[in-house]
């Protein structure tokens, strides 16, 4: 089962009206509101399933042993929005760019040597069309939030896009989070879906 998240949901809108900007600090706090439940307890009481877990997420998570939370990033681009800087705006800069590699990025904040996730090179994944780059990541976490006995695998996927195809990338996340999808993850030996 897949869990999808935008990072951004408009090219202008919200941004011009509020002056906010809202992509990576929205995901970001999205995800660590998702993760709540294994914040780590001084007295760690009976575990009991999540109220938020949907019945067919549990069951999934029970049964597999892991999570697969799917972040789309459409990297901000300077045509677009003024994103603070002529590099942290270039959406072929992934090094650099505010939503990706910049200090608050998505790959970067996971790729923090105090971060408590690993990288998960995937050798046989490649860049295709405005999709420039997928990140994997995992931590493993009590199954007690879910109802399962074991630990549970997370895997959160980071998928960078042009911020020009930013269209696209709201329809890819609708799509797949009406329907449900599918991701091939790489991790050592086993290729898992």
């Amino acid at each position: 089962m897949i869990l999808s998240f935008a990072t951004s949901v408009t090219k202008r809108g919200f941004e011009r009206c509020t002056g906010v900007k809202t992509s990576t600090v929205a995901a970001i706090a999205l995800l660590a509101e998702l993760l709540s439940p294994w914040a780590p307890r001084v007295a760690a009481a009976p575990a009991s399933p999540a109220p938020w877990a949907k019945e067919e997420v549990q069951k999934s998570v029970q049964s597999r042993r892991r999570l697969v939370v799917r972040v789309y990033v459409p990297l901000c681009d300077n045509d677009q929005i003024d994103c603070g800087g002529v590099k942290a705006g270039d959406p072929s800069d992934l090094e650099h760019n505010l939503y990706w590699g910049a200090i608050f990025g998505q790959r970067r904040f996971f790729s923090r040597k105090s971060g408590r996730f690993e990288r998960v090179p995937q050798p046989g994944w490649s860049a295709e069309g405005p999709h420039l780059e997928r990140a994997v990541f995992k931590k493993r976490f009590a199954g007690g939030p879910w109802g399962a006995e074991e630990d549970v695998m997370l895997y959160v996927v980071l998928d960078a896009f042009r911020g020009g195809a930013i269209d696209d990338v709201v329809d890819r996340f609708y799509r797949e989070a009406e329907a449900g999808g599918a991701i091939l993850i790489e991790d050592g030996e086993e290729t898992r879906t």
